[in-house]
């Protein structure tokens, strides 16, 4: 009763035109005693091949029809057979139903052969599912979709991809046994009992939004598939997903019997072995809060056995456990919402213990949010993006502004947020927008365990590298993602493993090359901890530009109620092209925030009882308003803590084991003794404490009093220190120039003694206002140190500078308090000298300057003879009309201006130079040398 084959007509007009299979027909055989080795069929017509200009094509075949034996006795052993026709080069025909009832046992056998036809279907569910054409159960003339109906099934057999759908939600069917080779599915619209079946699967199952799948106390889903998208009741004993095929899917849509929709509840425990678990809720339109996934007993990932856990667009995802184990080879992996514009996280609860060993993985690489998305996304460049930004601003690309960095979000102590994409490229000559996305941030976890949480394995959850794409002859790379988030909470906390969430880096093309995106955020809180293994929350290197920002580690021991943040920066030295108005290179550091909290508006107080920072892992207290208690301090000298609002470190003890910045609205309050020893503190704000001793030592010690900073309580660009200053090896720069106005009087002043020794060196810079004053008790040179006197060079005008000693000042032999050419620049200043010719006139102060061969006037006399306070002028520079180039030399420059007060006595055996520099020579050039 076969149908037969779709028919061909063609070639005409260049195409030949195929008709679909036709389907199998129907046979009814009722009989007492059913015996022979005969065929019955009833399979569809196949379909035919068809050609078309664009691309060749086909029909598709026929589906099966129907078969049914009802008999008292059988030793039949023929065919029976109700297959789809194959689809040629299109869909196959869907599977017919063979049902065969023993009237004497009452045994109802539904049958449905695939005939070895693997779906081919051009078709998925809302998880992406492949699905096929499987055979309907009906029973006509009832209509299925406003009558209810029962069926029971003594066994159901499904062979050779056969699969069968219950296909109206008012119809239920109990199954008593069932039989197969684990490639064909029991597709459920209605209410399917399996209760009374093998506890081992010989087939996958597929439950409909609005279906019903009841299966047995215990379930082992063992080479096959279960997909909810309905309701799942049963399993509530032990459920294993084993070999490697073996899969359990839970989908957002889908339940447990008496939960709401996403959630799914499990009285016993799970166990997955080589198979995989898929817990996705992104189909949901409506997520509750709380829990999502519940399993009450143990939870034990084993033998490349897989979890796959996705975010809900609503209120994340959480599995929850009475204990985990993720045993060698095994992995869990964590998925955000990367397609959309907002993410969520993910939770595991484990109410006992959780165990993650050696060789194991619950990553979340690359599946924050996809390039171009997300809070910190990476800015466009022309020839290389910038990454994107999370713990810290990302790296700046090639062709981006410094000033659109991707930014810094999320929180430091909850970290929940995803990492964000790197930037794309836009080049207007390639007539292409966005050509090449970055690279993808990574997710965010947070994992809540009850007892002890031994972790050997591995949680990543970094940014991947930016793309890189070639267009019209251009080659653009994107930014690398910025890591995700880690966030964990237990009562003990142990293990050898490694926690990551550093940022994807960033690429070198051709044509430019792309930032890296910057660090993730981590948070660990425990009770009791002997972990010894690593956490790394980096940024990405840049390649040939620059790095991403640092990224924040957290941890809190719960039973001290010890706080303690680290960066680090993986050894990365900064890279960044850009520089404060004191000429001092900046780093992208790890920002404390606090998020949702706005720290613009919002004030906020932190207390941490320790902050390390190490290789060159750098942080930054943002905002104004906010302030910020510090314990203790660790490092090893690499780091700087940036400041906008108030760090107090008056704990932390007399020497500094990390840099420190202050930013014009900044408070940096110090111990009242302080050595910066190998370090800097560089001031733009407000500098309080260190009233006692301050000791500069070291070769790469610096202190930096800018122009904008002051000390509490001084006017802008005053300094007042209750104690003594001593400078060794290091360096004191006093640079007021970046001041807009300066007050009258003292600008830098000790009331105790100052030292400089042992090629310790001060350096003295005069503001654009009212010159700079340094002040001090008394003031020793010791023998290989250093004063240097910076006159405002860049400037028209100029200032002195002035050195007032209440007490003896001594200069030892061997020292130098020297301005040369610190003066006015060359053709600068009052007696700046004239170009010349062909050599120019020298520069006057004390005298005329000497005239150049070719100039007609020199450089004019000016100053006081009994004040001297003014800065030597430049020399001029050169004209030649014949060479085409004016002013192609510029003179040398003038020497500073110093005044020294001294109370007491002043012995001097040292070196004051203030000289002016010799003129410089360019050349030769179209034949001259100026």
């Amino acid at each position: 009763m076969d149908g037969t084959i779709g028919t061909s007509v063609g070639p005409s007009c260049t195409y030949t035109w195929a008709g679909g299979g036709g389907s199998g027909g129907s046979v009814w055989i009722d009989t007492g005693v059913w015996t022979g080795t005969g065929l019955v069929t009833a399979s569809g017509g196949a379909g035919r091949p068809t050609t078309m200009v664009a691309a060749a094509g086909g029909s598709g075949g026929g589906s099966g029809g129907r078969i049914a034996v009802y008999y008292n006795s059988s030793t039949y052993s023929g065919t029976v057979q109700a297959l789809g026709g194959g689809g040629s080069g299109m869909e196959y025909g869907g599977r017919g139903t063979i049902y065969l009832y023993d009237k004497s046992a009452s045994f109802s056998h539904l049958m449905v052969n695939g005939g070895g036809l693997q779906t081919n279907a051009n078709w998925q569910d809302a998880a992406g599912l492949s699905l096929s054409r499987p055979a309907w159960i009906m029973n006509e003339p009832v209509n299925g979709a406003t009558t209810p109906q029962s069926f029971t099934f003594s066994r159901i057999t499904l062979l050779n991809y056969g699969d069968v759908l219950l296909p109206y939600a008012l119809w239920d069917m109990t199954v008593l046994s069932l039989d197969g080779d684990q490639t064909g599915m029991l597709y459920t619209m209605g209410s399917t009992d399996l209760t009374a079946c093998a506890w081992q699967l010989p087939m996958s199952l597929y439950a409909y939004n609005g279906g019903t799948l009841v299966v047995g106390p215990s379930l082992d889903v063992r080479g096959v598939m279960v997909a909810i998208h309905g309701t799942l009741s049963g399993a509530q004993q032990n459920l294993t997903v084993s070999q490697t095929t073996g899969s359990l899917r839970l989908f957002g849509d889908g339940k447990t019997a008496g939960a709401p929709v996403s959630q799914y509840y499990f009285g016993g425990k799970l166990t997955v072995s080589q198979g995989l678990l898929l817990i996705d809720p992104r189909s949901a339109t409506a997520m509750p809060s709380g829990t999502n996934v519940t399993f009450a007993g143990a939870a034990l990932v084993q033998t490349a056995g897989q979890i796959q856990i996705y975010a809900s667009q609503l209120n994340g995802t959480v599995f929850s456990s009475g204990s985990f184990t993720l045993s060698s080879s095994s992995s869990v992996t964590i998925g955000g919402n990367i397609a959309g514009a907002t993410g969520q996280s993910v939770t595991m609860l484990v109410a006992g213990a959780m165990t993650t060993a050696t060789g194991t993985t619950i990553t979340g690489n690359g599946q924050g949010y996809t390039g171009r998305l997300g809070p910190g996304n990476g800015p466009n460049g022309q020839f290389g993006a910038s990454g994107g930004g999370h713990g810290g601003p990302s790296g700046c690309g090639q062709g981006a502004s410094t000033a659109v960095t991707g930014a810094a979000y999320g929180n430091t102590f909850r970290p929940i947020s995803l990492g964000s994409g790197g930037g794309g490229n836009i080049h207007s000559s390639c007539n292409q927008i966005n050509v090449n996305t970055g690279g993808t941030g990574g997710a965010a976890l947070r994992i809540v365990v009850g007892g002890t949480f031994s972790h050997s394995g591995t949680i990543d959850m970094d940014g991947t590298l930016g793309t890189m794409s070639t267009n019209c002859n251009y080659q653009a790379v994107g930014g690398g993602g910025s890591g995700g988030s880690i966030w964990i909470d237990t009562g003990v906390w142990t293990g050898t493993g490694l926690l990551t969430a550093s940022g994807g880096p960033g690429r070198t093309g051709k044509d430019g090359a792309s930032g890296g995106g910057s660090g993730g955020r981590i948070a660990v809180y425990y009770s009791l901890s002997t972990y010894s293994g690593t956490i790394v929350a980096q940024g990405g290197a840049g390649q040939a530009f620059e790095y991403g920002g640092r990224g924040t580690i957290y941890l809190y021991d719960k039973s001290a109620s010890f706080s303690h943040l680290m960066v680090n920066g993986g050894g990365l030295q900064t890279n960044t092209y850009w520089t404060d108005a004191g000429g001092v290179s900046l780093s992208r550091p790890a920002w404390i925030l606090n998020d949702p909290v706005n720290g613009a508006t919002t004030p906020q107080s932190f207390t941490f009882s320790r902050i390390t920072l190490l290789n060159y892992g750098d942080v930054l207290l943002p905002y104004a308003l906010w302030d910020m208690t510090v314990q203790s301090v660790d490092g090893d000298q690499t780091g700087v803590l940036f400041t906008i609002g108030t760090t107090d470190l008056t704990p932390c003890g007399s020497v500094l084991p990390m840099s420190v910045y202050v930013y014009p609205t900044g408070t940096f309050v110090l111990a009242p003794i302080m050595d910066v020893r190998g370090v800097y503190v560089a001031v733009h704000g407000t500098l309080s404490g260190a009233q006692q001793n301050l000791t500069v030592s070291q070769p790469t010690g610096r202190i930096w009093l800018l122009g904008d900073g002051k000390t509490a309580n001084a006017p802008v660009s005053q300094y007042n220190f209750g104690g003594s200053l001593t400078v060794s090896q290091g360096i004191l720069l006093i640079d007021p120039r970046s001041a807009t106005a300066m007050p009258a009087g003292t600008w830098v002043t000790f009331a105790g003694p100052a030292l400089v020794q042992t090629a310790g060196q001060i350096q003295i810079f005069a503001s654009q206002t009212n010159g700079t004053v340094f002040s001090s008790g008394n003031f020793t040179l010791n023998s290989g140190s250093s004063v240097t006197i910076g006159g405002n060079t860049a400037t028209a005008t100029g200032q002195s500078v002035t050195m007032v000693v209440a007490g003896a000042m001594t200069t030892a032999t061997g020292t130098t308090i020297t301005g040369n050419g610190q003066g006015f620049g060359g053709r600068t200043g009052v007696g700046n000298g004239p170009n010349g010719f062909y050599g120019a006139s020298g520069g006057g102060h004390g005298g005329p300057g000497g005239i150049g061969q070719g100039a007609s006037t020199t450089g004019i006399a000016y100053g006081n003879t009994f004040r001297p306070t003014s800065l030597g002028s430049g020399g001029g520079g050169n004209i030649h009309s014949n060479c085409g180039t004016i002013n192609a030399n510029t003179g040398g420059s003038g020497g500073a201006a110093l005044r020294v007060v001294v109370g007491g006595r002043f012995s001097h055996s040292g070196t004051i130079t203030m000289d002016g520099t010799i003129g410089t020579s360019v050349g030769p050039s179209c034949t001259y040398t100026w």
